[in-house]
């Protein structure tokens, strides 16, 4: 129990270093009486028993689900450029007409796309909690995703098939980022 106490004190007092340094010494002050004692009897058993050494502590509080996100967003995007690299392998590398399926398949991608673009972008544009630059950031992609949502209809008719596809999936890949935004805005008013 004396180790519980102790490491939740420890992690109490990091998080008040983290919010302000300034108030390391009222910090220190403020253990309670069962804090002191179970502290008290850790140092007692550490004197009477032999050293461990101590396993290093992870940072868990600087981990955040932004970060894994970010990291299997990026790998999602990697992984899900294979397929593309083997159907511009399979392509009869001539354009589309409006008989094909696949044209009307796009058309109806394009529309979920900037759907899927809008109701992400919306929230994010009225709440006003982003910072400059992450507005740059999020407009940009924002852009990018919206023409490569709009450009691969017409792409299709007179270009090699692969581009269209190539270009909706960039801005899949863009609106992706722009809805990892709004999880870094949700994360950051989750913690304040």
């Amino acid at each position: 129990m004396a180790d519980v106490n102790a490491v939740k004190f420890e992690i109490r007092r990091r998080r008040k270093m983290e919010d302000s340094p300034r108030d390391l010494a009222a910090a220190a002050s403020s253990r309670s009486s069962v804090e002191e004692e179970g502290i008290e009897a850790d140092q007692e058993n550490q004197e009477t028993s032999p050293s461990k050494p101590e396993a290093p502590m992870l940072d868990v509080q600087k981990w955040s689900s932004a970060v894994t996100a970010t990291v299997a967003i990026l790998f999602a995007v990697i992984l899900a450029a294979i397929p593309g690299y083997k159907a511009w392998q399979y392509s009869p590398r001539q354009p589309g007409t409006i008989y094909d399926t696949d044209f009307w398949f796009l058309v109806q991608s394009s529309m979920m796309q900037f759907i899927g673009l809008l109701t992400v972008i919306v929230p994010l544009a009225l709440s006003g909690t982003l910072r400059i630059q992450k507005w740059f950031w999020t407009w940009l992609l924002f852009g990018i995703s919206f023409s490569c949502s709009i450009a691969p209809i017409p792409v299709y008719l007179y270009f090699p098939k692969e581009w269209s596809v190539t270009i909706a999936f960039l801005g899949s890949a863009a609106q992706t980022f722009v809805t990892l935004q709004a999880l870094f805005v949700v994360q950051k008013q989750k913690t304040q």
